[in-house]
């Protein structure tokens, strides 16, 4: 009977490795697919490798056209995130981090990028967050790790003085224009380390700000276990959380500003959005509430369209994304 169970148990914990390999393997395609399309590559043809999962982290290698990259994904709120990007420019990897493996930072700020591109290997991938059960498994069943380590050891030997695979870039800090112009403009933080990991872009509309207008705060959150969607959201009329972004948005100024019509906020999500839910925005500003604005979901990418606006100064504008089933039409 013990070595029966012994058994049982051990299918049991492959057919569940699979499963969660099988959910990496599906959700990186779906995370990637707004990225790689802006280079003119269908996310069809994205091709995932070394798919490595330990508890709740994961690890995996990607190839679309020209680009290649390793994906490091961290579960959460029974989602997996999109936390680690790193993209190989000939041996050097470009690499940014988001939560929830990276706090976020205020924004607008200035930002300055490492100057050291570090590749994957054990060492690099663990200063980064990730525990030692992944990065020992990576390091046999994923290419780009193998590789990095074996390289690693290399620098390690009598008589190397570096590593043969250091980056030096040259590295300049971005300072963003945080200037409302009443033509219209864009506000895009340069990295999702600044919106907790969410893409967010906003267009704003043409408006009436005064030449001492600017941008103060631009924040985004995930929501908490309590404010959160399920993942498997229930049938129409169940109730319950359903929220899955928060973001405020802050300027200072002498005067109020108002933004016409067609202010739009295109949000792309660190994890896979269920696109059998009705999403809608709604928004806090100047004492008034905006009622809910539906928008259209691709590439997991939510896009919206405000209404006229108005915006105090140093009073935040409150924004909440829900998600809902649809129910029947």
């Amino acid at each position: 009977m013990g070595v029966r169970i012994v058994a049982v148990t051990a299918v049991l914990a492959m057919l569940l490795a699979q499963a969660a390999n099988a959910d990496v393997r599906s959700d990186a395609v779906r995370l990637l697919a707004h990225r790689v399309r802006q280079t003119g590559v269908d996310p069809k043809n994205v091709t995932i490798s070394g798919v490595t999962v330990a508890a709740n982290q994961a690890l995996l290698s990607w190839d679309s056209g020209k680009q290649h990259g390793v994906m490091g994904l961290v579960l959460f709120a029974d989602r997996w995130w999109d936390a680690l990007d790193m993209i190989d420019n000939d041996g050097c990897w470009d690499s940014g981090l988001a939560y929830p493996l990276a706090p976020a930072h205020p924004y607008p700020d200035t930002y300055e990028p490492s100057s050291m591109l570090l590749p994957p290997d054990s060492g690099t991938l663990a200063g980064y967050g990730f525990s030692k059960a992944i990065t020992t498994a990576a390091s046999t069943q994923n290419a780009d790790v193998r590789g990095a380590d074996r390289l690693a050891a290399q620098s390690r030997k009598p008589g190397m003085v570096m590593k043969p695979y250091w980056c030096d870039a040259e590295t300049y800090p971005l300072i963003p224009d945080a200037a409302i112009h009443p033509r219209g403009g864009t506000i895009h933080p340069p990295v999702r380390s600044f919106t907790s990991g969410y893409d967010v872009t906003i267009a704003y509309s043409p408006n009436d700000a005064k030449s001492d207008t600017k941008l103060t705060q631009l924040y985004a959150r995930a929501p908490t276990h309590a404010e959160f969607a399920p993942n498997h959201p229930p049938a129409p009329g169940f109730g319950g959380p359903d929220a899955v972004c928060f973001f405020d948005l802050q300027f200072s100024g002498s005067k109020p500003v108002t933004f016409a019509r067609g202010t739009t906020v295109d949000m792309w999500f660190p994890f896979v959005i269920d696109d059998q839910l009705r999403y809608n925005l709604s928004f806090f500003s100047a004492g008034k509430p905006s009622g809910m604005i539906f928008g259209t979901i691709f590439d997991n990418t939510l896009h919206f369209v405000l209404p006229q606006f108005t915006l105090v100064p140093d009073t935040p504008l409150m924004a909440e994304i829900d998600g809902d089933p649809k129910g029947p039409s």
